[in-house]
């Protein structure tokens, strides 16, 4: 049996820490967030390329404008961007104290904290979630 991998990144300066989800979870999740992508998103996040995949998501602008089509596709559709909250269910952030009031290094949950850590902040949310997204679903997630 193989081992879970951990993922680990840098994003804007905070350092993020991911584990997938088990099988049943992620056949739950997978449609949750098909449905808040458009055409468009869904086949640049999906491609079979993804160090192309990975390349892209470097580029801020590409996520600014990525993220700008989910959001307004979401309008459009009546839909809920909350389950962005649910995908971060297995990923922590390590960074300063300012993410609990103190002046110490924290690790939060940012599924728990996901108000507070994201708050004014949604294009960091983007980058995140799109991080995760393709940790999760674009290449394999256990270590023989």
């Amino acid at each position: 049996m193989g081992v879970i991998k951990t993922h680990d990144t840098v994003i804007g300066g905070k350092s993020y820490s991911t584990k997938p989800f088990d099988g049943v979870e992620a056949l739950t999740m997978l449609p949750r967030l098909m449905a808040i992508l458009p055409d468009r998103v869904a086949n640049i996040l999906f491609q079979k390329d993804t160090e192309k995949v990975e390349k892209l998501f470097e580029n801020e602008e590409v996520i600014r404008e990525l993220g700008l089509d989910v959001v307004k596709y979401v309008a459009d559709e009546g839909l809920d961007l909350r389950v962005l909250r649910d995908l971060l269910k297995n990923t922590d952030c390590t960074a300063g104290g300012y993410l609990d009031g103190e002046n110490d290094t924290v690790t939060i949950n940012m599924s728990e904290k996901f108000g507070r850590h994201f708050q004014n902040d949604y294009f960091h949310l983007f980058r995140v979630a799109w991080w995760v997204g393709l940790v999760f679903f674009t290449g394999p997630s256990i270590e023989n």
